[in-house]
């Protein structure tokens, strides 16, 4: 005997009620005194603490965040 379930249907598409993907942020463009600056200083250390990566995003008028990404994406690239 086989079972049976009750029949639910669907009332428009499944993905209807999802909310609208984010937009990208558009990609950040670093002056030359600023890639200088990472560049010497990832030359010197691979890795940063986050106190030095705070102090060195302050100097070069960055955010912390991106420094952090400048430094994975250039460890990256190093490999």
């Amino acid at each position: 005997m086989a079972a049976t379930f009750p029949m639910t249907r669907r009332i428009g598409h499944p993905y209807q009620n999802r909310t609208p993907p984010k937009r990208k942020k558009p990609r950040t463009s670093f002056t030359r005194l600023q890639i200088a600056e990472l560049e010497k200083r990832f030359h010197k250390q691979k890795y940063l603490a986050s106190a030095e990566r705070a102090a060195l995003a302050k100097t070069l008028k960055m955010t912390d965040a991106q420094v952090k990404t400048w430094f994975q994406n250039r460890r990256t690239k190093w490999r």
